[in-house]
C-alpha cells in the first residue's frame, strides 16, 4: 500500500487505484482496486453462500 505526502492531496479513484484517507491522519492511502465483478457473484456456484446472506 503506497502512501502520498506529497504537494498533490488526491482522494477518490483513477485508472485502478482507490485514494482514500483514514480519520486523524493526514496521509493519503493508495491501493489497486479489486474483487470480483457482478455477474461473477450471481452465477458462479463458487458464490452461492454470498448470494445466500444478500
Amino acid at each position: 500500500m503506497a502512501i502520498s505526502k506529497g504537494i498533490n492531496k488526491i482522494t477518490g479513484s483513477l485508472q485502478g487505484m482507490s485514494m482514500y484517507t483514514t480519520r486523524g491522519d493526514d496521509k493519503i492511502y493508495v491501493r489497486s482496486k479489486g474483487g470480483s465483478n457482478k455477474s461473477t457473484i450471481q452465477n458462479s456456484p463458487k458464490f452461492a453462500k454470498v448470494r445466500l446472506n444478500n
